[in-house]
């Protein structure tokens, strides 16, 4: 049996509305603020689609749902040729509604963009952005789901334009070698010190009888 021609399941424009905002609030009430920060790219080589000047110049904060809620998936410490390769990966769901809404000049999460989580003070980036799942409840799509995984730092220009994030890249990617206090002594200070007697012998410089 065919389903009822009366009933409109994907054109209720009204249903779709109620729906977007359930989801907009539940992302809003369980998730987090984090910071996205957009990349761009001056010198962009298309032949292999990367720019090795990458640089990272504003932030936008906004409300995200990590569907990882047991921490940080991937494939955890592996042996490369490299040495230890660490991998953390984590999946973040955004409301498409509200990306559009605060950044009206971009179609969808971009590759290769960044995100920074305060709470834990890490940087992550775009890796893969699944914005067609394969159910549309009541015909539409309400979320964008991201697949990220810990940003790898190559001396790129990051000036989010906040200074706490600034503050916390700076300490994160350029830490500051501790200050260490030599002390030695000063060969001025015991040549001016009368009860040095010292008399140097330069033929006999360690002194033997």
């Amino acid at each position: 049996m065919a389903t009822n021609q009366y009933f409109s399941h994907y054109t209720a424009t009204n249903e779709q509305d109620l729906i977007e905002s359930l989801v907009i609030e539940s992302i809003q009430a369980q998730g987090l603020d984090v910071a996205y920060i957009e990349r761009e790219q001056l010198n962009k080589d298309y032949l292999y689609n990367e720019d090795p000047t990458n640089s990272f110049n504003d932030s936008t904060e906004i409300e995200m749902y990590p569907a990882s809620v047991d921490g940080f998936d991937g494939d955890g410490e592996m042996f490369s040729s490299f040495g230890i390769d660490l991998k953390k990966t984590a999946t973040f769901i955004v409301s498409k509604k509200r990306f559009k809404e605060l950044f009206p000049l971009l179609i969808r999460p971009r590759e290769g963009d960044l995100i920074y989580m305060p709470i834990t003070n890490t940087l992550l980036e775009i890796k893969f952005v699944d914005n067609e799942s394969p159910f549309f409840e009541k015909g539409k799509q309400y979320v964008f789901e991201l697949k990220l995984e810990t940003f790898e730092y190559s001396y790129e220009d990051i000036q989010t334009n906040d200074f706490d994030i600034d503050q916390e890249l700076d300490d994160m990617f350029n830490p500051q070698p501790e200050t260490i206090v030599e002390d030695y002594g000063d060969n001025d200070d015991l040549d001016a010190d009368p009860a040095q007697d010292i008399n140097f012998d330069p033929s006999n410089p360690f002194g033997v009888r």
